[in-house]
């Protein structure tokens, strides 16, 4: 899977969707996936992005995405860079789960 590891955005204004490729290509059977959403906004009891399909199955030979969308409310709450979390488990348990994470640099945020 190719992910992009990071997106940048002003403060104040919400960073694009991240577009997560789930690649099936080299497979002769479908496989289901899901999307679980653990880590917060800080100071909130808010899930810092949500996925958009949560949930879906990657054809044979095909590839799937999905997009993890920021809580509207990250880029008010971080003024530094951040790391956040989603994971992806399959229904196919030998595949084992996969963390996809998203590095979140408010523009002119001070990077140590």
């Amino acid at each position: 899977m190719g992910l992009p590891s990071r997106i940048s955005a002003g403060l104040g204004s919400l960073p694009p969707p991240l577009t997560v490729t789930l690649d099936n290509t080299g497979s002769t059977v479908d496989v289901g996936w899901s999307v679980t959403i653990g880590d917060t906004v800080p100071n909130t009891t808010l899930v810092w992005a949500t996925a958009n399909p949560a949930a879906g199955t990657v054809p044979a030979g095909a590839t799937g995405t999905f997009d993890l969308v920021p809580s509207d409310r990250l880029c008010y709450a971080e003024k530094q860079p951040a790391s956040f979390t989603a994971n992806v488990t399959f229904a196919d348990s030998t595949l084992g789960p996969v963390t996809v994470t998203d590095t979140i640099t408010p523009v002119g945020a001070l990077i140590p």
